[in-house]
């Protein structure tokens, strides 16, 4: 992605990146999709009301999942932007994962324990 077409008042906590789309977070409480190639902003949904502690994406399933600090995992779809799932995981820790084909989030816990969120299609 160009470093110039992130706009100015931006702040990324991270990014992940595929070779077709970027997906950046912030402290807003913002997820953001970007074309690969050129930069071009493509969408954005608010994930959380305040900070995004931690976001992933499936690029290939066209889903982003995205933590906070309400101990809320939020499932978005990278292409509308619309919220398709939340679960509230007390002691949820970071980083979370998506499956590439999208049905299934990892995620552990505070106590080190490993869950599997099998999503509704």
């Amino acid at each position: 992605m160009r470093r110039d077409a992130c706009p100015s008042r931006a702040t990324i906590l991270g990014a992940q990146v595929t070779a077709t789309q970027t997906l950046t977070f912030d402290r807003f409480g913002s997820v953001n999709v970007w074309d690969g190639m050129t930069g071009r902003h493509l969408r954005s949904w608010v994930a959380h009301r305040l900070t995004v502690h931690y976001a992933s994406f499936s690029a290939a399933a066209g889903r982003a999942v995205a933590t906070g600090p309400d101990e809320a995992m939020r499932i978005g779809d990278t292409q509308t932007g619309k919220r398709l799932a939340e679960r509230h995981v007390p002691g949820i820790t970071i980083p979370t994962a998506i499956s590439t084909d999208g049905p299934r989030v990892a995620y552990s816990t505070q106590s080190g324990e490993l869950q599997i969120w099998e999503l509704s299609t």
